[in-house]
């Protein structure tokens, strides 16, 4: 007759409101270096060349994410939908975003999976 006790979510919140399994898989990815990206694929001799097409230096994580002309756009989108958010914004922070800015970034996140395949 005892029932169970409350479940108690004690993931962050990034990760207990995004829904979307793509975006937490980015994440995931974007943490241990393994997004589907040039410089990465260049390494294990899976793709011809480190360089991003766009800009012309070793396509990263950093790069792509952080600096790319590609993601410009929606970048400039993301850093207008959160204000409050710590400006350069940086690889770790769209890992980890703050709860007020974790909807904008998962929306970028899910940009830049739907748009680029990283």
């Amino acid at each position: 007759d005892n029932p169970d006790p409350p479940f108690i979510d004690d993931r962050p919140p990034y990760m207990s409101e995004d829904h979307c399994r793509d975006t937490r898989g980015l994440r995931a990815r974007m943490r241990f270096n393994r997004c589907r990206l040039r410089a990465p694929y260049h390494r294990l001799n899976q793709a011809d060349t480190e360089l991003c097409a766009t800009c012309h230096v070793p396509e990263t994580t950093d790069h792509f994410f952080l600096h790319c002309t590609r993601t410009a756009n929606a970048r400039n989108t993301l850093i207008s939908h959160a204000p409050t958010m710590p400006l350069p914004i940086s690889l770790t922070f769209l890992i980890r975003p703050t709860p007020s800015a974790s909807a904008a970034v998962a929306a970028y996140l899910r940009y830049c999976i739907k748009r680029f395949h990283v």
